[in-house]
């Protein structure tokens, strides 16, 4: 089904954008001697973008609009169910 590929793919996508922060961060750090890298901002940034983008992915293939979050609960994100 569709939403499986997007699970899939939006998975491997995901992970190759993770491993491509990590590269941009150790590339700065070796090649441009600048020995912080990336600053954990952005980083954070870069990584919440990543996980935005695979979750939208999955919200528009159909999947459900709530996730678990630890200690918290089931939170819905409000797709509304016609």
């Amino acid at each position: 089904t569709l939403l499986m590929k997007v699970r899939v793919f939006g998975g491997l996508g995901m992970g190759l954008a993770f491993g491509l922060i990590g590269f941009i961060d150790d590339y700065i750090k070796v090649v441009k001697k600048r020995n912080l890298g990336l600053t954990v901002i952005q980083k954070l940034v870069l990584q919440f973008l990543a996980a935005a983008a695979y979750l939208a992915g999955i919200y528009l293939a159909g999947g459900k609009s709530s996730t678990l979050i630890p200690f918290v609960g089931e939170v819905d994100f409000g797709r509304s169910e016609e």
